[in-house]
């Protein structure tokens, strides 16, 4: 039998709710620890691990992951490996909600305040490249100057707002904290005013989607982007489908229905770019930036490869046999 532990930094995930037929099933779930053990009736081949161990650290949020052979040396060596996410860090506006940030100009004024190159520069860390796309690839081709003191003054001039204090809640993981403060402090600068950023535990309270004016948050695509762009615009759980006004909407699935029903690869691409030429031309949300991500792995372990998530396929890790390690191998 192969035990291992993995010392997961993320939170926010609620293991509960799951319900699947997959290689290995909940036999344990707490705030600090979710157990997996293999389940014997999976349809497919019998799992290489018997059970998995995942720490919740959600103060670790932004440090590097982690993957230990506990019983292993602390001293022994580590590898690491960087990776690129796919999708982006964005803003979004509440629609739902009567107020200043109906106004199209209002939102161009923000869209435009912050800086996301400056964001970058003074943030660092996984913080890679700005975002103007859930694609980086998109990015690169159609990435704007921001920043513009003159064309901010100009649309808030022209807007509605009048100082009114907004709401910006951000999901309580410490980079992200990070990054709402800069944000509050850029649109300060140019007189649009956010009281100080609320930070959410639960992303399906719908509390905060009545209280808040924006939300900062973010995307990261799975290994098929293109199912991961159906479940992030067509989910009812997705932070889009519930900031968004049901006209708005309506506009976004006339789109994703161009998507879903294309025949070919190119097609849907093109599909993709209407809708984004859309969110961005109705200044719907706020693209930041993208991130990369650095694993470190124990050089006892092998086979390692990375999903989009930056986790090891499970059922390609082993461990090396060595005088250190033969002890943990039946």
């Amino acid at each position: 039998m192969i035990r291992t532990k993995v010392r997961c930094i993320d939170a926010g995930y609620h293991p509960k709710q799951m319900i699947g037929t997959g290689p290995f099933k909940i036999v344990h779930y707490s705030n600090q620890l979710l157990i997996l053990a293999r389940f014997a009736d999976y349809f497919r081949e019998r799992a290489l691990l018997d059970r998995i161990e995942l720490y919740v650290a959600p103060k670790l949020v932004g440090a590097k992951k982690m993957y230990d052979v506990p019983q292993i040396q602390a001293d022994h060596a580590t590898h690491a490996k960087r990776f690129e996410e796919k999708g982006s860090s964005y803003m979004i506006y509440n629609l739902n909600r009567s107020g200043p940030l109906q106004d199209k100009w209002l939102r161009l004024a923000m869209n435009t305040a912050i800086d996301r190159n400056k964001m970058l520069r003074e943030l660092g860390g996984d913080r890679y490249s700005p975002s103007n796309s859930f694609i980086p690839n998109n990015s690169e081709r159609r990435l704007k100057a921001v920043g513009d003191a003159k064309r901010i003054e100009e649309c808030l001039g022209r807007s509605v707002y009048q100082g009114e204090r907004l709401k910006l809640y951000y999901f309580n993981h410490q980079p992200v904290a990070v990054d709402a403060a800069w944000i509050k402090n850029a649109l300060a600068r140019f007189g649009v005013c956010l009281e100080p950023p609320w930070p959410m535990d639960q992303f399906y309270n719908d509390q905060f989607v009545e209280n808040a004016d924006i939300i900062l948050g973010g995307e990261v695509l799975e290994e098929n982007v293109e199912l991961g762009l159906i479940h992030l615009f067509k989910d009812q759980s997705s932070l889009i489908r519930r900031m968004l006004d049901p006209k708005r909407l309506a506009r976004v699935d006339q789109f994703m229905d161009l998507f879903i029903q294309a025949g070919t690869a190119k097609m849907r691409q093109e599909a993709f770019e209407q809708l984004e030429r859309y969110l961005n031309s109705e200044q719907l949300l706020i693209y930041l930036y993208h991130s990369r991500k650095e694993i470190t792995f124990n050089a006892a372990l092998s086979g390692i490869r990375l999903n989009a998530f930056g986790w090891a396929d499970f059922s390609k890790l082993w461990i090396k046999p060595s005088s250190s390690a033969e002890k943990l191998i039946n």
